[in-house]
């Protein structure tokens, strides 16, 4: 086999690599922003799909709400535009749902479509998860844990002190 032949079979392979590692280091940032201990989000790539789904649609949702609240809502309550009830108005702005907040976002130009596209389709498969869970997620979580010993149930599912 050919140098050649053998760079190509390995490119997929350290491409695969090159996502993963810029994957990685996006989660981090994340969990930096939001303050979160590190590997709350972490390991997506390893994760079951549902579970990697519900940690970025976790993720995404904080993030525009703070997208919004720095570029949206700090202009309500500008001195030199300040009126009485942009309190309000900022709340309820930040109290929709994530679609309609995606599209504010949008609308304003604060993500692009690509980005909107890639929130939306987070949010259509986690729906899609959360409302057929037993299509998707199928476990006896009762008759599974009886399998687990007691002190791995603990140091798993326990904070430590």
């Amino acid at each position: 086999m050919s140098d050649v032949e053998k760079e190509k079979q390995t490119q997929p392979l350290d491409d695969l690599r090159n996502f993963e590692a810029k994957i990685d280091q996006m989660i981090a940032q994340a969990e930096a922003h939001l303050g979160v201990e590190h590997g709350t989000i972490a390991d997506v790539i390893r994760d079951s799909d549902y579970l990697a789904i519900l940690k970025i649609h976790a993720t995404i949702e904080p993030l525009i709400n703070e997208l919004l609240k720095e570029n949206i809502t700090r202009v309500l309550t500008h001195p030199k535009v300040n009126f009485p009830g942009a309190d309000t108005l900022a709340q309820f702005v930040l109290a929709r749902n994530l679609d309609e907040k995606r599209k504010l976002a949008v609308d304003s130009e604060l993500i692009g479509t690509d980005q909107s596209e890639f929130i939306r389709n987070v949010a259509n498969v986690r729906n899609r998860y959360a409302h057929n869970i037993k299509e998707h997620f199928a476990i006896d979580f009762h008759n599974r844990s009886k399998n687990i010993p007691e002190r791995q149930w603990r140091s798993n599912f326990e904070k430590p002190h």
